[in-house]
């Protein structure tokens, strides 16, 4: 009877770890996650969904490459609605025990704080059933801030709920 070796049947049991950032509201987002990930959480190599038109576009691409690098040894992967390989690319990471970050909101960046999630992540930990952390970047300083929230939700919501009773 055929056994898989112990330690690659360790491999094919791990989650990895799927970061979902939000709200996406500044183009300095992606490099201060990658900032907080390695200085605050300690987790280095992170792939990041990236919009394809930053990860295939000559400059940014050298650019967030060489600050992923340098950082942390971050990278990223291109994810594109029409072409599968990002995701195939974020779904075997999570599955080796990886992280990876994503921002849920997508792009459109000019289109506000409070646009609504792409329902992409969801199928993502569907898949993979990956350990999901929530982030929060608060947008108040010249640098972004990067932290996990006491709560999940709508701020002005939750202090409804807290003044009505």
């Amino acid at each position: 009877m055929n056994q898989i070796p112990s330690n690659i049947a360790a491999v094919y049991s791990q989650t990895g770890t799927l970061f979902v950032v939000r709200p996406h509201t500044s183009y300095l987002d992606g490099p201060a996650v990658a900032r907080w990930l390695t200085k605050s959480r300690g987790i280095r190599h992170a792939v990041f969904a990236v919009d394809p038109d930053f990860a295939r576009h000559p400059f940014w691409r050298m650019a967030l490459n060489v600050y992923g690098r340098l950082v942390g040894g971050h990278r990223m992967i291109a994810l594109d609605a029409s072409r599968p390989f990002g995701i195939r690319a974020l779904i075997a990471t999570l599955k080796a025990g990886g992280t990876v970050v994503i921002f849920p909101q997508g792009t459109g960046i000019r289109s506000g704080p409070k646009r609504p999630d792409q329902s992409g992540f969801q199928w993502l930990m569907a898949k993979t059933s990956a350990h999901l952390v929530h982030c929060h970047i608060w947008h108040n300083k010249k640098w972004p801030v990067v932290g996990i929230p006491k709560y999940v939700g709508d701020a002005q919501r939750l202090k409804a709920k807290t003044d009505a009773g």
